[in-house]
C-alpha cells in the first residue's frame, strides 16, 4: 500500500522532527507513546482554524470537485 501526501505529514516521526509534536514513550505492553503539540505546534492553530473555517465555507465545491475527479478516474480505469 503507497502512502498518501497527508499520510506523509500525519507521521508522528515527521511532526516531531519537524517540532511540532513531542512524545514520551511508555514501556508497556503494548506499548504506549502519549503526544502533545509543542509550542510550534500550537502557534499553528490560528492558521488550522482559518482553514479549516475555509473548507467548510467551500465544502460543495470540493464534493463537487471530488466527485469529477474520482468520475474520470473511473472513465479512464484508475482506480484509488
Amino acid at each position: 500500500m503507497e502512502a498518501s501526501a497527508a499520510d506523509a505529514y500525519l507521521d508522528p516521526a515527521r511532526l516531531g522532527r519537524d517540532g511540532f509534536i513531542s512524545g514520551t514513550f511508555f514501556p508497556t505492553v503494548p506499548p504506549r507513546v502519549d503526544y502533545e503539540l509543542t509550542n510550534l505546534g500550537r502557534s499553528l492553530r490560528p492558521s488550522v482554524e482559518l482553514l479549516g473555517v475555509w473548507a467548510f465555507s467551500h465544502r460543495a465545491e470540493i464534493q463537487a470537485a471530488r466527485r469529477c475527479f474520482d468520475d474520470a478516474n473511473e472513465r479512464a480505469g484508475n482506480f484509488a
